[in-house]
């Protein structure tokens, strides 16, 4: 169904009611709500707070401690809750920290020809799916090394209120 959906791009309409009617990009990149989000794709879903926010966008400090950027601030003020969701093919992996990356492990791999699927475990316990280009010869990431995820950029992160 969410395969049907993005197909039929221009306008959709989401459970027998106009939740988002956008461009096929925009209803998968910039959906207007967590539902139609998940409805559209798969997502890591990550718990936080608003510590402040500007033209760039907020800051939102998530349940483990660590902070992420998102572009689009949705005029959230500082103390809400919120939800950010990550697109599996959204997010980066690396061997060293950096600036917004959080570190987890290598629970699973899934060589998926030209991408490659893992699972990861963060330090807090949560899971995160992340979907990777692979470059010819490129040896895939063992199960149980250490990484830091982080997303591909602010705008990779959409902002939602927490339910």
């Amino acid at each position: 169904m969410k395969k049907i959906a993005l197909f039929f791009g221009s306008s959709v309409a989401v459970a027998a009611a106009l939740v988002a009617c956008f461009g096929d990009d925009e209803l998968y990149d910039r959906p207007a709500t967590l539902f139609v989000n998940q409805f559209v794709g798969s997502s890591n879903i990550l718990r936080g707070e608003v510590l402040g926010s500007d033209a760039a966008g907020c800051l939102v400090r998530l349940a483990d401690g660590a902070a992420i950027h998102a572009a689009d601030s949705k005029n959230m003020q500082p103390g809400a809750k919120v939800v950010v969701a990550l697109r599996p093919e959204a997010l980066v992996l690396s061997d060293a920290p950096a600036q917004g990356a959080r570190p987890g492990r290598i629970k699973a791999v899934l060589p998926l020809g030209p991408q490659v699927a893992y699972d990861i475990a963060t330090a807090d316990g949560s899971a995160l799916k992340a979907i990777v280009t692979r470059a010819a010869e490129t040896k895939l990431r063992a199960i149980d090394t250490p990484v830091h995820v982080a997303p591909l950029s602010p705008a990779a992160c959409n902002l939602f209120p927490a339910e």
